[in-house]
């Protein structure tokens, strides 16, 4: 990479070609960009987290927790009790359903001499049971002196006509009121809302119309439930007692008392409480302390509480999660934009995610108010992307003045490092692990003396071209050419950590097209392209005088790379690779990012090293068959020498033109042993 301009010049170009008037330009352009960013980042954010599902329900669980993990919690409402039919009660009738009536009777009369206020009835009376237990459960109902509402239910509900009828003749004869016991449930089966009136529907819901026969107003009509956590571990919201064991305290006047010291003036849920009946999935399973389902008649009870109190659960509304969003997609957007290190940026864009999950946390803590945090935090972070995008792609665009005034001096790799950094024009290097591949042609310099001027120089002309692309394609840089070799580097001036696996990759596509080149050229006398492959520290950097000076590599590894170059020529072989190449990129290559084909030459004393290495080449003429069997013959060396040379007679006579087949029989005939192949 050689240039004859100085860097003194090269930084005056670049001033001047920035004058105030196009800096006002470019500053009004990201404005308006900017502000295309925070639209869009904002629109993307409020739109995926209403109209995808999986993104709609991960904002819902992360309210749900808010909610339910971090908000206050409550003392047990002493206003309300549910008692409960359980398998210790059901089990001692005859059947199970519908309850049995006489028993319900027993119950409502044990619940008046207790002093409760009001009964809801989490059950439907839909249908006749024994005559005389029938009258004596709608007896007991017109005895009791606060309100009773039960469960209704009609065609829609899935009842035929006779239980709907039955339904209502039965609420008029015992004189109690009616509600529908419908619970909200969620697409993903949880019940977070409720709701008191039901399209289509003409009655309350059962906690609907309890609370307005406390408090006289009409209750709110649809709402989050809230779900208040007890401050004790292992209590309830709610006091919750068997139906059974309420019944017995009730026929004891030793025990009347307690029973009236617990349900006295109290609001009385009646329902069932078994596993497999009635129960669901509520907010309160993302409490991994709570991960059981709810029996429907306590659900109730949290809404009938919720009413009986007018409690609106402060979620933020849409219009604050919109502001919310495009404000801080607006920060983002800024910050993403400034002239700031990026490390600085990421910080800012960290510290203020930080800020805002802290406000989150501490408003559910204290209970005042759920903000949104899953759309907030896209657009923090969408935003900022975008915006970095952008100004790499403006900044980009304004340094366009460089790229073409240097394009045609330097190397593309270095013309990129100047736009990024225009004192990187200094003189000097810096060591640094990389991977250098050394190309040269044999034969080549015979050749040229027996072309025509013209016709060389088209030839190797085509050559480089295709070389170059090649190189440029898996992201190296060319260092130079010396006549007709080629030196290229992976892993600077821009530092990459997969250099290895590029310039192994890299130089499996060299062989392929240097061997079409030379099928192309033969007639020419063209020979084959040799490659040598190697990892390792370099020097590399601008070196010369203030008037010139060269981009290049220094050091052992360049001279290792040559090495693995010319030693071709003693084994047959296209390509060499070092040990230390050949694990590297195998440490990172995978599925989609394979490795060519390698294929084990032996053990050579490079020099200036103390110890043998292995040496390997690219094989692509072969399939992956044959290059494991003959993996598995070199393996049998060291090992058994007449197995491994049976073996590679076998296959020569499958493939008798592979080099290193070829080779080592030649080695076994000449009477040399084990996998020291020489040095290079």
């Amino acid at each position: 990479m050689n240039a004859n301009v100085t860097a003194d010049e090269m930084t005056a170009g670049a001033t001047d070609a920035s004058g105030s008037g196009g800096r006002t330009n470019f500053r009004s352009e990201r404005i308006l960009w900017g502000l295309a960013a925070i639209a869009l980042s904002a629109l993307i954010a409020i739109a995926c987290f209403r109209g995808v599902p999986q993104l709609s329900s991960l904002e819902t669980t992360i309210n749900d927790m808010q909610r339910v993990m971090i908000a206050p919690r409550s003392e047990q409402d002493k206003r309300i009790s549910v008692v409960a039919f359980d398998e210790k009660t059901l089990t001692q009738f005859p059947y199970r359903s519908p309850v049995d009536r006489a028993f319900l009777a027993d119950l409502i009369d044990a619940l008046g001499e207790a002093g409760a206020k009001a009964i809801v009835f989490d059950v439907i009376f839909d249908q006749p049971t024994e005559v005389e237990k029938d009258e004596a459960l709608i007896d007991a109902l017109r005895r009791f002196p606060g309100p009773v509402v039960a469960a209704w239910g009609d065609q829609q509900a899935g009842f035929t006509a006779e239980q709907s009828a039955y339904i209502l003749e039965f609420a008029a004869r015992a004189e109690i009121d009616l509600g529908f016991a419908h619970l909200v449930i969620d697409d993903d089966g949880i019940v977070r809302r409720f709701a008191t009136r039901l399209d289509g529907i003409p009655k309350l819901s059962m906690p609907g119309v309890m609370a307005k026969a406390n408090t006289g107003e009409e209750p709110m009509v649809t709402g989050v439930i809230d779900w208040f956590q007890p401050s004790e571990v292992g209590k309830t919201l709610f006091q919750q007692l068997p139906a059974m064991r309420v019944v017995q305290f009730a026929e004891r006047d030793a025990t009347l008392n307690v029973l009236k010291n617990a349900l006295g003036d109290r609001i009385v849920m009646i329902g069932a409480d078994l596993e497999q009946r009635d129960r669901h999935q509520t907010s309160l399973g993302v409490d991994p302390r709570n991960t059981r389902t709810i029996p429907g008649v306590v659900i109730q009870a949290f809404v009938l509480s919720q009413l009986l109190d007018g409690r609106v659960v402060p979620n933020a509304s849409p219009t604050v999660i919109y502001a919310l969003v495009i404000a801080v997609a607006t920060i983002g957007v800024t910050v993403g934009l400034s002239r700031w290190n990026l490390g600085w940026k990421a910080l800012a864009v960290v510290s203020m995610l930080v800020a805002y999950l802290t406000i989150v946390f501490f408003m559910a803590r204290a209970g005042t108010y759920f903000m949104p945090v899953a759309p907030v935090v896209a657009a923090i972070f969408m935003s900022f992307l975008l915006a970095i995008s952008l100004d790499s792609f403006l900044t980009q665009r304004n340094e366009r003045f460089i790229r073409l005034a240097f394009s045609h001096y330097l190397e593309p790799a270095m013309v990129d490092q100047l736009a990024d950094d225009p004192q990187a024009l200094r003189l000097g290097g810096d060591r640094r692990e990389m991977s250098i591949i050394f190309t040269d042609i044999q034969g080549f310099t015979t050749m040229s003396e027996e072309l025509p001027p013209d016709q060389l120089t088209r030839l190797l002309n085509d050559y480089f071209d295709g070389m170059s692309d090649i190189i440029i394609a898996h992201g190296g840089a060319i260092d130079k050419f010396i006549g007709d070799a080629v030196v290229a580097h992976f892993g600077a001036p821009t530092p990459m950590a997969d250099h290895a696996l590029r310039a192994l990759q890299c130089a499996g596509e060299l062989d392929k097209f240097g061997e079409r080149f030379r099928r192309k050229n033969a007639h020419l006398g063209l020979g084959v392209t040799r490659i040598g492959v190697h990892t390792g520290t370099a020097t590399v950097g601008n070196f010369g005088g203030r008037a010139r000076f060269d981009y290049t590599a220094m050091g052992d590894t360049v001279n290792t790379a040559s090495r693995l170059e010319s030693s071709n020529k003693r084994y047959g072989t296209r390509v060499g690779v070092s040990q230390e190449t050949a694990e590297a990129a195998n440490a990172l290559a995978s599925r989609e990012d394979k490795l060519p084909l390698l294929q084990t030459i032996g053990q050579i004393m490079l020099k200036g090293k103390t110890k043998p290495v292995t040496v390997y080449t690219v094989n692509n003429d072969a399939d992956e068959e044959f290059v494991w069997a003959y993996e598995a013959a070199f393996s049998m060396i060291e090992v058994d020498l007449a197995k491994a040379r049976t073996a590679l007679e076998e296959l020569s006579r499958a493939n008798p033109n592979d080099p290193l087949v070829r080779w080592h029989l030649q080695r076994f005939e000449r009477g040399d042993t084990g996998t020291m192949i020489g040095a290079a």
